[in-house]
């Protein structure tokens, strides 16, 4: 599992790590409360490592108890040459042409070829991984009958600066057995004010990990959450939780879908598609492939035609107008499908994960379902519990998945952007332009 920066609350100010080389956890006094039935949080306190070294513990965020014993940690790269080493750092990185398996190895070849993830042991989908159904647009391949219009994306200077690839991490919280927690209005929206305080009533009450923290940021935050009944996903926009423990925040509410159903609808504003559905997610780039549609992002006012939605999408954004959305093709807007055509030379591209991302565009595309708001072009990717894909890629690749310019892997997202198309059959009676599906259909659901 990857962890969220700050993810131990204030445990995670103390160098080191909680339960790794040295011995791990003296778990004799954590969770215990101090001698006045609490203790002041912040407050540190010297521990015994189970190895008999010394450790620290923090008071918990909400003065409640002592947290664990925080020990030293020692890293551990006997016989691995990549990968984490168990100290928040590395072992090492791989060429960008391989990847770095679980024995900290590097490799050429994804596990069983990626077609693992995602799945339970019997070959049938888990919901938590790979939700929503077999047919849904989330998951329905090209097909044989698409018909293709260039999209007409070229990189450029327009803004002053050329464009840049960026990551919109939606908030994917798929634990239904988590605690209740509280979330309230904020009103902060996207102009940088701050979303941590609660500015308004209670909007909502969702099963969420205590320790998950997602600090205040001007970022969509489009977010799911699984709820108890295990079928019910809730969404919102954009949700903030500054603290573990306490309550989150969230500016906007938007309808449930059923995992098992078609789960077209969410909180992504400029389109009201989903938060969950088209999601890359953590554990998809080790696996070395990306079976399902994806979520891209453009800069409304170079590309989105003025100012009715695509279907699927059921809106635009509120403040779209001829400027906001200044693109000349009708095609193109919120709720567009792109794809590569079937002829891109994906085995081209430089590195690994340019041709992961390329493949999944030939077989599957992705949905326009926001408005960058600048000369960015972005890519809809997880943030949660399970970590974050950012995260995941450099541990992978050792160079961050929004890269310098003039890097191979920024070439690879030009010339995949550059040659984008429309589907412009695509419909409800036609998913994926109709005819075969390019790839097989995604299993069954099994839990």
């Amino acid at each position: 599992m990857l962890a969220l920066a700050g993810t131990l609350g204030a445990a995670a100010c103390i160098r080191g790590t909680i339960g790794w080389a040295d011995g791990g956890v003296d778990a004799s006094r954590s969770g215990d409360a101090g001698p006045d039935g609490g203790c002041e949080p912040g407050q540190q306190l010297s521990c015994t490592c189970t190895s008999g070294g010394a450790g620290a513990q923090l008071c918990l965020p909400d003065g409640s108890a002592w947290g664990p014993c925080v020990c030293d940690c020692i890293p551990e790269c006997q016989g691995r040459v990549c990968g984490p080493d168990g100290c928040d750092g590395s072992c090492g990185t791989c060429a960008e042409d391989a990847t770095c398996n679980t024995a900290g190895q590097c490799t050429n070849e994804p596990p069983n070829g990626g077609r693992d993830f995602g799945l339970l042991p019997d070959g049938r989908r888990d919901k938590l991984r790979w939700p929503f159904a077999s047919d849904s647009i989330w998951n329905m391949p090209i097909g044989s009958g698409a018909v293709y219009e260039p999209a007409g994306i070229v990189q450029n200077s327009e803004s002053g600066w050329p464009t840049l690839f960026v990551q919109d991490q939606d908030i994917v919280v798929m634990t239904p057995d988590a605690p209740l927690t509280e979330v309230y209005r904020n009103d902060a929206g996207w102009g940088g004010g701050d979303r941590c305080p609660a500015t308004g009533g209670l909007m909502a009450t969702l099963p969420i990990p205590a320790d998950l923290i997602i600090p205040n940021a001007t970022e969509n935050n489009s977010a799911a959450f699984l709820l108890a009944d295990g079928q019910t996903v809730a969404q919102n926009q954009p949700f903030t939780r500054c603290t573990a423990g306490t309550p989150g925040t969230t500016g906007y509410l938007f309808d449930d879908e059923n995992i098992y159903g078609a789960g077209i609808r969410g909180s992504h504003g400029g389109s009201n598609l989903s938060a969950l559905g088209g999601t890359v997610r953590v554990g998809e780039f080790t696996a070395g492939r990306i079976s399902h549609v994806m979520k891209i992002n453009l800069w409304g006012h170079q590309y989105y035609h003025c100012c009715s939605p695509i279907w699927p999408a059921p809106v635009v954004d509120s403040y779209a107008d001829a400027s906001t959305y200044g693109g000349s093709n009708p095609n193109m807007g919120p709720g567009a499908l792109v794809a590569l055509e079937p002829g891109f030379d994906v085995a081209g591209l430089r590195t690994l994960p340019g041709r992961i991302f390329a493949q999944a565009l030939v077989d599957y595309g992705a949905y326009l379902v926001d408005d960058s708001y600048w000369n960015g072009w972005g890519l809809a990717t997880e943030r949660g519990p399970d970590g974050a894909v950012v995260d995941e890629f450099e541990l992978l690749y050792g160079f961050p998945m929004r890269p310098e310019l003039g890097h191979d892997f920024m070439l690879d997202v030009v010339d995949v952007f550059q040659a984008l198309a429309i589907v412009t059959n695509n419909s409800a009676t036609s998913l994926g332009g109709g005819g075969s599906p390019r790839v097989p259909l995604a299993p069954a659901i099994g839990n």
